[in-house]
């Protein structure tokens, strides 16, 4: 048999984040030099290291001089030559005055970019990012990249991601509010907003709505109300709620009662015969008062006022069922029912999906797996299906972020189906 040369290579560590690796005859083999986690160098030429959908991607950024070469934030690097956004060079900046500003922004002593691409007509001296949406400069205020109609620069100021002014008008974005008065204006919502005179939704004055009393409903966007009336969506509301008498009963709003007429509306539509004084939200969908209990704006038939909870997870009960959302669980136990995931129960007697029994499943020995499998002593199950022929015993979770599964015989994909 023949001898096999053995080459053995040395690395040593010349700088911080610099490594030279020598073979026994002193040649240089490879010199690696990591900037960061996402730049680094081998063999004199500058790698960009970045994802790529579920993958990274390496890209050789071409020409650059490895000597100058500089790492400016994540995004951006540079050297005596060019600028760089990630791996593509940026056409015209000056490396020595290019400076990285808030994203998608940068400049440099000649003119602005947006991810690299150069914006002709900003002055590059006196440009300034107000946020990731605007921006201005001495000569206009900007919206996207755009020039805001109008507006001036000098004064011009961002009051929200919507909303925006200067000394002679209001903007929703880069519409002006006409009629608004930046002096009194204030903002109420991202839709809602007002001054001394008017209400405005978005652009328009809200016609008939008063000013004074005006309000947005807190967490529920498109809902406002004033002394007169209540609004969704800058349209008064046709079911009359009483806007003095009326409280909201849960923190989005979704439910309000007014204990004057003894009425209760849900999302602004009334619930026939609901007891205002003993109305109470259980959750977005459930809800219940001395006499009934409720389901959206719908009384759930049967249920016992008293001793109804939701269980969480699509299920419900009371003294007397157990529900599926608004259907009642025939044959299930009430004492022994527990919730064992989103798809299934199960009592002293049976298993439960979708509150259905899950026929041929034994209930003592039934365990849930991740999903979408579960197991007993007898199958293996793929939610409501039996996988044929998986052997219980050995069946385990090989890969649950694809839901990849395995026994003794086979492999199984999301499906349930064997891989072959």
């Amino acid at each position: 048999m023949k001898n096999k040369k053995i080459v053995v290579i040395i690395c040593i560590i010349v700088t911080i984040g610099s490594t030279i690796c020598l073979s026994q005859k002193g040649r240089i083999k490879t010199h690696l030099q990591l900037f960061n986690n996402d730049y680094y160098s081998t063999d004199g030429k500058i790698i960009y290291h970045h994802r790529s959908g579920l993958d990274f991607e390496a890209t050789t950024i071409t020409n650059a001089d490895l000597n100058s070469f500089k790492i400016i934030n994540n995004s951006y690097s540079k050297d005596k030559n060019y600028v760089y956004l990630h791996s593509a060079i940026i056409r015209g900046a000056d490396p020595e005055s290019f400076k990285a500003l808030e994203s998608p922004y940068s400049k440099d002593k000649n003119y602005v970019y947006s991810l690299g691409k150069r914006l002709e007509g900003f002055d590059s001296k006196s440009f300034e990012v107000l946020n990731n949406s605007y921006s201005k400069d001495k000569n206009y205020a900007y919206y996207l990249n755009g020039i805001i109609k109008g507006a001036d620069s000098k004064s011009f100021e961002v009051l929200s991601s919507e909303y925006n002014k200067d000394k002679n008008f209001v903007y929703w974005f880069d519409k002006i509010i006409e009629k608004a008065d930046p002096q009194s204006f204030e903002i109420l919502s991202s839709i809602y907003s007002k001054d001394r005179d008017h209400v405005y939704i978005k652009t328009e004055i809200l016609e008939g709505a008063d000013a004074k009393s005006f309000e947005a409903i807190e967490d529920r966007r498109y809902y406002g109300k004033d002394k007169n009336n209540f609004y969704m969506n800058g349209i008064i509301v046709k079911e009359v709620i009483d806007p003095i008498n009326s409280e909201c009963i849960n923190p989005n709003c979704s439910y309000i009662k007014d204990e004057i007429k003894n009425h209760v509306y849900r999302n602004y539509q009334l619930i026939e015969g609901a007891d205002a004084k003993s109305f109470e939200v259980l959750t977005h969908q459930y809800s219940k008062d001395k006499n009934h209990v409720y389901t959206e704006a719908e009384i759930l038939e049967g249920a016992d006022t008293e001793s109804f909870e939701v269980l969480g997870e699509g299920h419900n009960k009371d003294k007397n069922y157990i529900y599926w959302f608004d259907k009642i669980i025939e044959k299930a136990d009430v004492e022994s029912f527990e919730i064992l995931n989103r798809y299934y129960g199960k009592d002293k007697h049976y298993i439960y999906t979708s509150g259905i029994i899950l026929e041929g499943a034994d209930s003592e020995s039934f365990e849930v797996l991740e999903s979408p499998y579960s197991k007993d002593k007898n199958h293996v199950w793929i939610r409501k299906e039996i996988i044929e022929g998986a052997d219980p015993k050995s069946f385990e979770i090989v890969n649950s972020e694809f839901g990849i599964a395995k026994d003794k015989n086979h492999t199984y994909n999301s499906w349930g189906a064997i891989v072959k």
